[in-house]
């Protein structure tokens, strides 16, 4: 297979570095295509995982520095994953949507942030990022073959999609009243020192720009359009 510099219209893409190539065979090795490498990394530790994990899977390992120097945008790059582009499907677990969100380098961070929270569905809205981008891909360190992300047009689809999966009355209600319960709780046992005043009035000011934030963002998405 010819590979060539990557753009938007290809099939397939491309992931750069030991590790993220690494994450892809762990976690997409169905979606590999074939493993590019460096001469000289074929005496690296990272070398023998990579062929431990592309074995019984008919993925190709090809040692060619030429190649490689065709596809790489700077020059320590040993390691190109090769894979075809796939489509992703959101699991019924808690997703987060993001709106409009278009700077590379914060969805990479997201992306990576998530999987430390244990999170696996991103939902973009209204995002003209190229998901398949290698600065995207190298951003999230390869974290996004073990996530879910999903772009909608609007939210008005994503909400069409999901609208089957909303939470009863009860879900919501049994969490919220523990949470403003415990809010509660604690700013009474705080009242009774003159140290917590300061702490109470901080939290107070959280607890109204949070909500602030949230209402502005709603207005500013649906104000105009009388939803």
């Amino acid at each position: 297979m010819n590979f060539e510099k990557y753009n938007e219209n290809l099939s397939y893409s491309y992931v750069f570095g030991a590790f993220g190539t690494i994450e892809l065979l762990t976690n997409k090795r169905k979606e590999c295509l074939a493993i590019l490498v460096d001469p000289s990394f074929t005496s690296n530790e990272a070398y023998q995982k990579i062929i431990n994990l592309c074995k019984n899977s008919n993925i190709k390992i090809i040692v060619d520095n030429k190649i490689l120097s065709k596809i790489k945008d700077k020059g320590n790059i040993f390691v190109i994953g090769v894979f075809k582009k796939y489509q992703s499907t959101l699991s019924n677990n808690k997703h987060i949507v993001l709106h409009n969100v278009n700077d590379v380098g914060v969805i990479g961070t997201i992306i990576r942030s998530m999987r430390g929270f244990n999170f696996e569905n991103l939902v973009l809205i209204d995002c003209n990022v190229d998901l398949y981008h290698y600065h995207l891909i190298r951003s999230t360190m390869g974290a996004i073959f073990s996530c879910n992300v999903v772009k909608y047009d609007n939210l008005d689809n994503y909400i069409n999609d999901y609208k089957d999966n909303s939470l009863g009355h009860l879900k919501v209600l049994k969490p919220a009243v523990i949470e403003q319960g415990s809010f509660i709780v604690i700013l009474w046992l705080l009242g009774f020192s003159v140290v917590g005043i300061p702490i109470i009035l901080f939290a107070f000011f959280y607890k109204v720009f949070v909500l602030g934030f949230s209402v502005a963002s709603i207005i500013s998405i649906y104000g105009f359009k009388g939803n």
